[in-house]
């Protein structure tokens, strides 16, 4: 049985794996690679944040739902910050499927539509920077105020399966990544768990 802690840890390794993904994918669009190299290499990253940021929502969508009832209407500032993370959510959603249609309309082009495709990976960015990583621990304390270990483990969602996922997804980031967007040159925090 996993306590708080190892529940909590396991979330911010997936986080922080996103995190370093969301880099790569930056530094490579900087820097494109060549040909189909570049579409492999979106492709993967698009991959792996599409399935990441399907996981935080679910994770943080559960947060929402726990905590909406336990915080009382009085507690303005409280309550703000749960629309605001609501609003969040909401934004990256809309962000990442302009995401994955753009995605789309790259691998259909068989990477001819390059130009088209970073300029919405740019703007999917912007929305992942500004929003979502903006609102970063902004309900940690009403976290830490009303979660047991029954909610973590509501929110963690982990299994066998979407552990190997997850791995599967950041090794193919890394097999396709070009030397300056490998994932692990940008390592924060402590290291992943495998």
């Amino acid at each position: 049985m996993q306590t708080i802690e190892q529940l909590r840890n396991s979330i911010m390794t997936e986080r922080i794996r996103m995190s370093q993904v969301r880099k790569a994918f930056g530094a490579g669009l900087e820097h494109p690679p060549e040909g189909p190299s570049a579409l492999a290499f979106y492709t993967a990253c698009c991959e792996y944040l599409q399935a990441a940021l399907e996981r935080l929502q679910a994770q943080d969508q559960r947060i929402i739902e726990i905590l909406a009832p336990l915080v009382p209407a009085e507690a303005v500032e409280d309550r703000k910050i749960l629309g605001q993370f609501q609003a969040g959510l909401d934004a990256i959603r809309v962000a990442l499927d302009r995401l994955m249609h753009s995605l789309a309309a790259y691998q259909q082009s068989n990477g001819q539509d390059q130009e088209s495709f970073q300029h919405e990976a740019h703007g999917f960015l912007d929305v992942f920077i500004n929003v979502l990583a903006a609102r970063r621990h902004t309900s940690s304390h009403l976290e830490e105020q009303h979660f047991d270990r029954d909610d973590w483990v509501a929110v963690a969602f982990a299994s066998d399966v979407a552990k190997q996922r997850e791995i599967d997804l950041f090794n193919a980031v890394k097999q396709s990544a070009p030397a300056q967007a490998d994932p692990d040159l940008f390592r924060a925090g402590p290291p992943p768990a495998n």
